[in-house]
């Protein structure tokens, strides 16, 4: 098996350029006998590691600055510029957070090869249940059945040809995530997640309860991750979201998605209520004579 036959695809965006040396400087403690080469995918900028080799991070600056194309046809040039028949990837905020084992890595994509019906294993910890059913081959991981959160582009091993078939151009990240969401059940293949317990690459969204940044902020819980690894770094630059600004955002969004229920339910019910007068109509008008009418 050649081990370099997978590279490591960090997915962020100019604009969080910021990030990088967080993401970064947790990737090289923990992960410093990482055999595949490593690609920034963003727009416009490169990235050079404090203390690593300049080559150690490669950026293919498809954009120029200020440009805003669509996340799905960023994710698409650059795969295509990818000659590995495997990638893993990475959201710049999946910061891991302890030591990653190579070698099972490497023993996932040794089944990837002997298994082509393999698309993916994926580092997100899912429980046993009708979803995630507890795989008798493949050690440590839980099936996912075809209505599972199949499309979240959190870490995540995946055959490239088949993740290039999942791609359509023109969404953004979320769109990506939910549409893929409903279009993966006409996937093909079998989508592996990780065991509670036994992450593929242990990473932030597991142990530390959510991800490094959200809303545009830097989450509380990834200060405490870098102070708890001495890493020196500015947070105020970017911002911060205390537990307690996270759990007043998360009420918010959802009452605003209870209310647009409501509504959509609200419409909902109008239309059948008017298709139900409508074909009432026509059927009495039906049984009324012409020349009653």
């Amino acid at each position: 098996m050649d081990k370099r036959n997978c590279t490591v695809i960090v997915n962020s965006c100019d604009a969080y350029a910021d990030i990088w040396y967080v993401f970064f400087e947790l990737f090289r403690l923990h992960w410093s006998d990482c055999p595949f080469p490593i690609v920034l995918n963003t727009e416009s900028e490169s990235y050079c590691h404090p203390g690593a080799p300049k080559d150690w991070i490669q950026s293919f600056q498809l954009y120029p600055k200020h440009a805003n194309p669509k996340w799905t046809n960023r994710l698409i040039e650059t795969l295509k510029r990818i000659e590995t028949d495997y990638v893993l990837l990475f959201l710049d905020d999946d910061l891991i957070i302890d030591t990653v084992d190579t070698k099972r890595i490497l023993q996932c994509i040794e089944w990837m090869e002997n298994d082509s019906e393999i698309m993916c294993f994926r580092a997100l910890e899912t429980g046993a249940s009708k979803k995630y059913i507890p795989s008798e081959k493949y050690i440590g991981f839980n099936r996912d059945a075809p209505d599972a959160f199949r499309s979240s582009i959190n870490i995540m091993l995946c055959r490239k040809s088949q993740l290039m078939k999942n791609l359509i151009p023109g969404e953004n990240i979320w769109e990506y995530e939910g549409n893929g969401m409903l279009r993966s059940r006409y996937w093909k293949g079998e989508y592996y997640s990780s065991q509670t317990g036994h992450p593929l690459i242990p990473y932030n969204a597991n142990m530390y309860g959510g991800y490094g940044v959200w809303h545009g902020k830097w989450r509380e819980n990834t200060i405490k991750l870098c102070k708890d690894h001495g890493i020196d770094y500015d947070f105020s630059i970017r911002g911060i979201l205390t537990e307690e600004d996270v759990h007043r955002i998360r009420e918010k969004e959802i009452l605003q998605a209870e209310q647009k229920k409501t509504e959509k339910s609200f419409r909902a019910t109008l239309s059948r209520l008017h298709e139900k007068l409508y074909y009432l109509k026509v059927f009495i008008l039906s049984r009324i004579p012409k020349w009653n009418r």
